[in-house]
């Protein structure tokens, strides 16, 4: 398979034949058809995807969880938190319609070809209410710069006519395209960027040791957005390499 060392989209990457990882875009049939051959293809004892048990009954049934995730936020008295991702969630939506797919189809696609291979699956993401409760406790240092990314996001819509959607998925396309946007975001945003990417990374590359640990020999594919692809790739090698020199 294609493997192109600085394209975070869409290519598949390993650690000593052992652990990979491909890094999808959840609105991409580009990531659908990636994720199916490669579960296919390779022989693997284990597959993890970013996902948490919420986030995955909410793919399967999203009516059904829609009042359950509803009744969970307000007992944790959460409001503003859930703007945020009610906002990405709806510009995921509209480029989904624009293309004529499901966003998180990746995910749905990897989870039926897992089911067709029989390997055992993983969700390795942060609970999303634990994610709605760091930014509720950050609310004093993060409110801020949630506020000004929603007005951001409200005052730059994406075009979703058909060329200018089928432009910006070529951008994402483009070698250190994603990695430009996830250092801007870090810049502008500190406070946004180590609840929503930094802290979930640390989770799910611990979710990575912790099976590695437990099953040394097997392999593993990681499948996740490719806005955490570099970054839990650097951890997870980092610190296989600190355990390996012990």
């Amino acid at each position: 398979m294609d493997e192109r060392l600085n394209s975070e989209l869409n290519t598949l990457r390993n650690l000593n034949n052992q652990i990979y990882f491909i890094g999808t875009l959840h609105v991409a049939i580009d990531s659908v058809t990636l994720v199916h051959k490669t579960i296919e293809t390779l022989k693997l004892d284990c597959v993890m995807i970013e996902l948490d048990e919420i986030r995955y009954q909410d793919l399967l049934h999203p009516k059904k969880r829609q009042q359950e995730k509803e009744d969970l936020k307000n007992k944790i008295d959460i409001e503003s938190p859930d703007l945020l991702f009610k906002a990405l969630h709806k510009i995921q939506q509209e480029i989904g319609e624009s293309l004529g797919l499901i966003p998180g189809m990746e995910m749905i696609s990897a989870i039926n070809a897992v089911r067709q291979q029989k390997i055992p699956i993983k969700f390795i993401d942060q609970p999303i209410m634990v994610t709605f409760q760091r930014l509720n406790e950050l609310k004093d240092y993060a409110q801020k710069e949630q506020t000004e990314f929603l007005n951001l996001l409200k005052e730059n819509p994406i075009d979703t006519k058909d060329s200018e959607i089928y432009e910006l998925m070529e951008e994402f396309k483009k070698p250190g395209f994603i990695k430009k946007l996830i250092e801007e975001f870090r810049e502008s945003y500190p406070n946004l960027n180590k609840i929503l990417i930094d802290e979930r990374n640390e989770y799910m590359v611990n979710q990575i040791l912790d099976y590695i640990e437990i099953n040394p020999s097997h392999r593993v594919l990681i499948i996740i957005g490719a806005g955490h692809l570099e970054e839990l790739i650097r951890l997870t090698e980092e610190n296989l390499s600190k355990t390996k020199n012990i």
